[in-house]
């Protein structure tokens, strides 16, 4: 027997994973640029980019796990928006090294959801 719950369609015997906020994408994104780091760095001493996306990353997770206490989507959009700008000026193909294409597009998702909030 299945099931409609919310308009997603839900088979017997499965379970229903909810859709990752932006704390987990953002979370994903530096999984991604931690392991770019470890395979290949010389690439990632080459471009001071990719440490400041990391930092700046960082900061927005920081912000948004601090929402108990207050409102952060302004300042987090912010550092995402810095972190994404910061990917973008890598002088490097994507296609050579397609985790800034993974990367890149985790913290648009994220920096979507938060604007929507």
């Amino acid at each position: 027997m299945t099931a409609l719950i919310e308009r997603v369609l839900v088979l017997p015997g499965t379970l229903l994973i909810p859709e990752e906020g932006p704390v987990e994408h953002v979370r994903n994104a530096l999984m991604i640029l931690r392991t770019l780091a470890q395979q290949q760095p010389a690439v990632w001493a080459m471009n001071p980019e990719l440490d400041r996306a990391e930092r700046r990353a960082g900061y927005a997770v920081t912000l948004m796990e601090l929402r108990a206490h207050y409102t952060p989507t302004l300042h987090a959009a912010q550092h995402l928006r810095g972190a994404v700008e910061a990917l973008l000026e890598v002088p490097v193909d994507w296609d050579v090294i397609p985790a800034l294409r993974g990367a890149t597009a985790r913290l648009l998702r994220a920096l979507f959801q938060l604007n929507a909030q």
